[in-house]
């Protein structure tokens, strides 16, 4: 069985060579790469189902390679104490938010606008953070970081910036007033309640007492009312 397989696999190949040796494409591939022109097909083969499997996964993956393992790496970077790797790591996820935000801003249409979106970001996010090519420092260089200053230093940002900070300040001055209202609220209305219990215990007490006052009387009434029917009864 595995012999007439390999057989009809090998005739399958001879035939395909024979093909491909009709157009002349392939015998220039041929020559320029040193791979028989079969193989050639075949690796080609191959990457169409690997991208296609991408295609299919991608977002799993993308979740898995740009996402958890980058978290894995920084929190093992920050236990080691290693700057050189805190600094690529840090420089790693100030490309991807940069690399986020620029998708925002497109409104979605750069994956539209670009092929095999998730597959290129995947291998985009593998050159970013490989240690061999460390991708990320290059990119937060090159362009993070000049725009990033720019920004800081343009008069306008420094407005808005300045703005941001007045109303974070007013808002944590609010947010800290509004807290101890809260609490001092919340003592006084404690303390009411506690009077109030302080004020209905004697009262209680009091209607306790005046009970057992009471069933003390009936019991004395009825006792009383007893005797003077047994006295009647023996007169008689």
């Amino acid at each position: 069985m595995a012999e007439t397989i390999t057989e009809h696999f090998w005739a399958a190949e001879r035939t395909l060579d024979r093909e491909l040796s009709k157009h002349s494409i392939f015998l220039r591939l041929e020559r320029t790469t040193g791979i028989k022109k079969t193989h050639l097909i075949g690796l080609a083969v191959g990457l169409v189902a690997f991208l296609l499997a991408l295609r299919v996964a991608s977002d799993l993956l993308l979740a898995v390679v740009a996402f958890a393992y980058p978290a894995i790496m920084t929190v093992s970077a920050i236990e080691r104490n290693d700057k050189s790797e805190d600094t690529h790591w840090l420089s790693y996820w100030l490309v991807l938010a940069f690399w986020s935000t620029l998708e925002s801003l497109t409104g979605g249409l750069l994956p539209g606008l670009v092929p095999w979106y998730s597959t290129v970001k995947l291998i985009g996010c593998i050159w970013l953070f490989m240690p061999q090519t460390r991708g990320a420092t290059t990119v937060y260089g090159a362009v993070v970081r000049p725009l990033a200053l720019m920004a800081r230093d343009h008069p306008t940002m420094k407005d808005v910036m300045g703005k941001v900070q007045r109303n974070a300040a007013e808002a944590g001055h609010k947010i800290g007033k509004a807290t101890e209202d809260a609490k001092a609220m919340a003592r006084e209305a404690a303390r009411e309640v506690t009077k109030e219990f302080s004020r209905e215990a004697p009262v209680s007490k009091d209607a306790s007492s005046s009970k057992d006052a009471s069933m003390s009387r009936d019991a004395s009434v009825s006792k009383e009312s007893s005797k003077s029917s047994a006295s009647s009864k023996k007169d008689e």
